[in-house]
């Protein structure tokens, strides 16, 4: 397997890239709730209809979060495969560390300057979208009791985290619940990294890619919420599947996958807040295409020269370095 892991660095920069995106065109297909006044208008239009398509059934499903998900998995089993991750106790540590001080520190910055959100959430693990990094330190740590239970409790594991991706306790304390839910995509991470040469072998990834085509047009005709998680795990596997372990990768994409977690946390800070500015209300209504390209170019751009600087400083360093 490459060293250097770069397809792992391709399929992150993807996966960012496109979460920005999803965020984007969020204001048309993720946040109707809080902007009746652009769903009242737009909500049933042809753009809105096809990026809903687009967005949650074709390249952005569950807006990639399974797939940034299996990419920690796969990443911590590479690792693990190289003495890695040896002392559990300094393991958790650094987990903590990497994952929820930023949650905290952050999460709460982002609760106090962010429009309509509840300063509490942060303790129930919904720090916007903070969230993830609260979810993602469980499933670094279920993980480690994953590796020691016998195989009937791993399945059983993987099993009841499929039942929360359809029904979530009402109350989730520092994410523990989302990271019940997430860990399956996790667990496909940690066992690709011993399946991915027999899943990129031509028949198998012939299987995967019509599999997947055909959960898109089924979850389209028959809107079944079973499709749609279906469809998340078939989305990962076609990507890693089609994706060679040795593929080039330029500069670009190698510093858009290091600084993907600075994009990730400053992106949609900017684009919520952006999207209750009423006075854009009108601009957003009337332009369905120029809009999201120009929110798009100018957040992606912003967040990657603010995690970039924000690097060169010490605090930067410690909250958003990898």
């Amino acid at each position: 397997m490459n060293s250097r892991l770069s397809n792992i660095e391709f399929l992150r920069c993807f996966a960012v890239l496109s979460l920005v995106a999803w965020h984007s065109l969020c204001v048309y297909v993720g946040w109707q709730s809080y902007f009746p006044d652009i769903t009242d208008v737009v909500g049933d239009s042809f753009l809105t209809r096809l990026y809903s398509i687009f967005t949650t059934r074709v390249v952005m499903p569950d807006a990639n979060m399974p797939l940034f998900t299996v990419i920690s998995g796969f990443v911590y089993a590479y690792l693990r495969k190289q003495g890695k991750y040896k002392d559990t106790k300094e393991y958790i540590k650094k987990k903590a560390k990497r994952l929820m001080i930023p949650y905290f520190v952050i999460g709460t910055l982002v609760v106090f300057t962010i429009a309509d959100w509840s300063p509490f959430s942060i303790v129930f693990g919904d720090a916007h979208h903070l969230w993830y990094c609260a979810m993602l330190f469980w499933c670094f740590v279920y993980i480690r009791i994953f590796e020691r239970v016998p195989y009937y409790l791993k399945i059983l594991a993987v099993l009841i985290g499929i039942g929360f991706q359809f029904v979530l306790p009402p109350y989730d304390l520092l994410g523990i619940a989302k990271g019940v839910k997430y860990f399956p995509y996790f667990v496909m991470g940690y066992y690709l990294v011993e399946y991915l040469p027999k899943l990129q072998m031509g028949g198998a990834k012939i299987v995967t890619g019509i599999s997947w085509l055909v959960c898109i047009v089924a979850s389209i005709c028959l809107e079944w919420i079973v499709l749609g998680v279906l469809l998340n795990y078939l989305f990962v596997l076609m990507l890693f599947a089609v994706v060679p372990q040795n593929i080039k990768v330029g500069n670009v994409v190698t510093k858009i996958s290091a600084y993907s977690f600075g994009i990730y946390v400053f992106h949609e800070w900017f684009l919520w807040n952006m999207a209750h500015v009423d006075a854009l209300h009108p601009f957003i209504i009337k332009h369905q295409i120029i809009y999201p390209t120009v929110a798009y170019v100018l957040i992606l751009g912003t967040s990657f020269l603010l995690t970039r600087y924000s690097l060169k400083t010490k605090i930067g360093r410690y909250l958003l370095a990898s």
